[in-house]
């Protein structure tokens, strides 16, 4: 089941994106290093929009959508 968007705040967390994405946090945390997630650091905190989260899925080919990274499984 998709997560729905707006459940989510407006702007995230690594925590908080990562669960949104289906992602572990360690994960996000290297592809916003890689410059792969549109994502905004403010000192040493990173902080991920939503708005920008939605954008960024919508442009992923069909196949890396739902790929699971969270390392559980």
């Amino acid at each position: 089941m998709k997560p729905d968007l707006s459940d989510y705040p407006p702007v995230m967390n690594v925590t908080q994106a990562a669960e949104l994405l289906g992602l572990s946090p360690l994960y996000l945390r290297q592809l916003t290093r890689m410059g792969q997630v549109p994502a905004h650091r403010m000192g040493r905190q990173i902080r991920l929009y939503r708005d920008e989260l939605a954008t960024w899925l919508a442009s992923l080919p069909r196949a890396e959508v739902g790929h699971d990274h969270r390392g559980d499984g």
